[in-house]
């Protein structure tokens, strides 16, 4: 017997919804005035430090990393940059600082040098290394710490050095003749890592895999010269100072999926996960953009002391450099960024029929996983053949918060001893970068600091905080995870317990 089915479909022509309304946004800053030339910002979780370059004269002649409180903005030290030996007959100058990245696993603090084509690498024994020539006008530089890696965005090409041990320079990436890329994003870590950047030549959003050297091309929009990623690869955001809009992409789609208008143009953004936020620069105007990414809308425009330069988000906080022509030195801004729903649009005043039901509750704080199981895959040697690596990412977590007195909470995960049939590993040789994947509107959630292996989860260390008055709702959670072991370690097959613990 032959079965037909028939299959009713209607289709219903809408319009289209309209955009939700941005939330109310509030904003309490500090400031302090910190040096003159102040080129860039990075944050050390180790040391809980900001690190920032400073560089005076055209060309510079004098430069300097300073370590920077995040607490109160006071510079506790000024390491001068160092002064290479100059060509016959021309006078000596110190190595250029630019753009600024920390690497906290191996205790180094990495910047460009621009003006020499090469970079310069500060370790903690307070002592410098450098390089002039071989890496043409280098214009960002990014540390996969996990993966052993810095990556600089050079005429043409990624550069890459292996940052294991003692530093070694490995083939760069080629992107193409005249090729141009600016800021660089992390996604992911080791042999799962993706650098994206933007070609600032032709506007196209570059997806680099450096395991296999292989680069993915999407269209972007022409005039763009910096990009901002979410943590998890899903969507990358893009802007330039001559663009009237941030172009939103599906990273995994590689399509264009929105345009938020942004008057002025954007110099600089960064990613706010915990409160669904994107922060924008705006040099020309003076003032900084706070994107609802709820919305797609800015919903709230600072007004800034000075010309904003660079801007970085960490430790729950934004902080914008400032140009600031009435004092000779230039000024860090800390902003404290907090979200309330908006009202609502169609508020009714009707008479009804009251409907009761007995939900038996889920305990007021809850928490849940996507699985509870996760394979860190093959551990693979090093360059330097002194240690393994391996990496992998944390099953999704979910915290649910109901209590009504919404006192806030605190997730935190502890680490057994990995053991085999031939032998162990320490429970320190596992880190975590915690990362906000969602959190319900209004929600004041903030990821815990990166924890690199070797310090390890073997002490209970934060995955993430819901701020008290802030924290009731629900929260979606991840961290990408890395493991390092000795070489001299047995071969086995090696497991452990990841215990999280939300109070």
């Amino acid at each position: 017997m032959l079965a037909t089915g028939v299959l009713a479909m209607t289709l219903l022509w809408q319009p289209l919804p309209a955009a939700a309304e941005p939330r109310s946004i509030s904003v309490r800053s500090n400031q302090a005035e910190i040096a003159d030339g102040v080129r860039d910002v990075a944050y050390s979780a180790a040391s809980d430090t900001l690190w920032a370059t400073v560089g005076t004269g055209d060309p510079v002649t004098d430069a300097a990393l300073l370590a920077i409180r995040p607490s109160d903005l006071t510079t506790s030290m000024s390491y001068p940059a160092p002064v290479p030996r100059p060509p016959s007959g021309q006078p000596a100058r110190s190595q250029e600082l630019d753009a600024v990245a920390v690497d906290d696993r191996h205790g180094r603090i990495w910047s460009t040098s621009p003006s020499q084509h090469g970079y310069a690498a500060f370790n903690d024994q307070r002592s410098w290394s450098y390089r002039a020539g071989g890496f043409p006008s280098p214009r960002d530089v990014l540390v996969d710490d996990l993966g052993d890696r810095a990556y600089l965005s050079v005429t043409g090409a990624l550069a890459v050095i292996s940052t294991a041990g003692y530093t070694s320079e490995l083939p760069a990436i080629p992107l193409g003749d005249g090729a141009q890329p600016t800021t660089l994003a992390l996604v992911g870590s080791g042999a799962q890592a993706k650098v994206i950047t933007v070609d600032e030549t032709t506007g196209e959003l570059l997806v680099i895999a450096p395991a296999d050297r292989t680069v993915r091309r999407l269209a972007g929009v022409a005039g763009a010269t910096t990009v901002a990623v979410t943590p998890g690869g899903e969507r990358a955001y893009l802007a330039g100072p001559g663009l009237p809009q941030i172009t939103v992409i599906d990273l995994v789609a590689g399509e264009q999926t929105a345009a938020i208008p942004l008057a002025s143009g954007a110099g600089a953004l960064a990613y706010d996960g915990a409160n669904q936020l994107l922060y924008a620069t705006q040099p020309g105007a003076s003032a900084l953009a706070i994107v609802d990414l709820a919305a797609n809308q800015v919903a709230s425009t600072v007004q800034l002391s000075g010309m904003p330069k660079q801007v970085l988000f960490a430790k729950g906080a934004l902080f914008v450099q400032l140009s600031t022509p009435v004092t000779t030195a230039d000024t860090l801004t800390v902003l404290y960024v907090s979200t309330t729903p908006p009202p609502d649009p169609d508020p009714t005043d009707d008479a009804g029929v009251e409907v009761g039901v007995t939900i038996a509750g889920a305990g007021g704080l809850t928490l849940g996983f996507d699985s509870t199981s996760v394979d860190l895959g093959s551990a693979r040697l090093n360059d330097d053949l002194d240690h393994y690596t391996a990496s992998g990412v944390l099953p999704r977590v979910t915290v649910l918060d109901n209590r009504s007195t919404d006192p806030g909470w605190s997730l935190v995960g502890q680490v057994t001893a990995f053991r085999s049939d031939t032998g162990a590993a320490s429970e320190a040789d596992l880190g975590w970068r915690p990362r906000m994947v969602s959190a319900d509107s209004g929600q004041a959630v903030s990821a815990g600091p990166e924890v690199v292996p070797r310090a390890g989860l073997a002490t209970p260390r934060v995955l993430a905080e819901g701020r008290p008055g802030l924290g009731r709702g629900r929260a979606v959670l991840g961290a990408e995870l890395g493991f390092t072991a000795p070489s001299s370690i047995d071969p086995g097959s090696y497991r452990a317990v990841l215990t999280l613990t939300l109070a």
